[in-house]
């Protein structure tokens, strides 16, 4: 029954708006999606980073947006970890954490970093 309600009042709603008043709702989902997916991109890097620094010897480079381009990438510096953060938004790529190939040892430290 609640279902059918809503189903019914949804409809109602979205029936009842002009073409021109529901612009601003599907630019603001449109907003929340994008932005939505950046975090995602930014805490799934963290992670990885979080890993790497905590497991691994050496500098580690975390590219948001990018894939290793560091031109048009703002650049944040913290003790051995660094990040490329692309500036806009709309173009991110995704990203990617990297650290020295001959710091990944092939034992479980390995495993933990790539989860």
């Amino acid at each position: 029954m609640p279902l059918s309600w809503l189903h019914f009042h949804t409809v109602f709603f979205f029936a009842s708006l002009r073409s021109v008043e529901i612009v601003p709702y599907i630019a603001a989902v449109l907003l929340l999606l994008t932005l939505f997916w950046c975090l995602v991109g930014v805490l799934h890097e963290a992670g990885h980073a979080l890993a790497a620094l905590l497991l691994l010897p050496g500098p580690v480079t975390v590219h948001l947006g990018t894939y290793g381009q560091a031109a048009r990438t703002l650049r944040i510096r913290v003790g051995r970890l660094q990040v490329f953060v692309a500036y806009t938004v709309l173009r991110w790529r995704g990203g990617y954490c990297e650290c020295p190939a001959n710091a990944i040892a092939a034992d479980w430290r390995q495993v933990i970093f790539n989860l």
